[in-house]
């Protein structure tokens, strides 16, 4: 074979593989670049999906402390009104049973002549309706001038012990029932029991 012609040849192949080769290199570098891109793409949506995360996260742990503090808080408030409302229970049943017949036969009289002091009108003494007829003696035997001046005994339902003086028409009235007294104590002690269930969970 003519050497010039093996010459061409072997340049032909020659340029042919530095061809191949470029192409090559072309490609692998093409490829290198996407898939530094993907990559780096992946990288930020990986943090960014991190980064939500923990946002997340952080906004559930927010939530949850306060959904816990709120429970804590309507739990103690829940706690404190059951407190109160059997404190109050006790005392009311404690003022009830402590108001005998002979406590309101005490009671009557000074709170008569305050009565008395404060306005000229005959006072109606009302009472609950198991205690009238002990009553109504008491005030015949011991308050007879009352009664002929026009003292009234008059039994009511809403009363379950002690007493109230006041007007026929009900506009004003001494309220010494063992209702208004538990009321009157229970409001008294409330005020410090609460108080102290504050100071308590502090």
């Amino acid at each position: 074979m003519d050497i010039r012609v093996q010459e061409l040849l072997e340049r032909i192949k020659q340029d042919g593989i530095n061809d191949a080769k470029s192409k090559a290199d072309a490609i692998i570098a093409e490829a290198e670049a996407k898939k530094t891109a993907i990559i780096t793409d992946a990288e930020k949506q990986a943090a960014l999906i991190i980064q939500r995360a923990r946002e997340e996260a952080e906004h559930t742990e927010a939530a949850s402390r306060t959904a816990l503090v709120q429970a804590s808080r309507d739990l103690i408030n829940s706690f404190k009104e059951e407190i109160l409302r059997v404190v109050n229970r006790i005392i009311a049943h404690k003022v009830k049973d402590a108001y005998s017949i002979d406590v309101i036969k005490k009671a009557i009289p000074p709170v008569l002549e305050a009565w008395a002091k404060d306005t000229a009108h005959n006072p109606v003494l009302m009472v609950s309706e198991q205690d009238k007829q002990a009553v109504e003696a008491f005030i015949n035997q011991e308050l007879a001038a009352l009664v002929k001046k026009g003292l009234e005994v008059k039994p009511v339902k809403s009363i379950n012990a002690g007493f109230r003086i006041g007007e026929k028409d009900g506009s004003a009235y001494y309220d010494c029932s063992a209702e208004a007294l538990a009321e009157l104590f229970g409001a008294f002690i409330n005020e410090r029991l609460l108080a102290i269930m504050k100071e308590a969970v502090k």
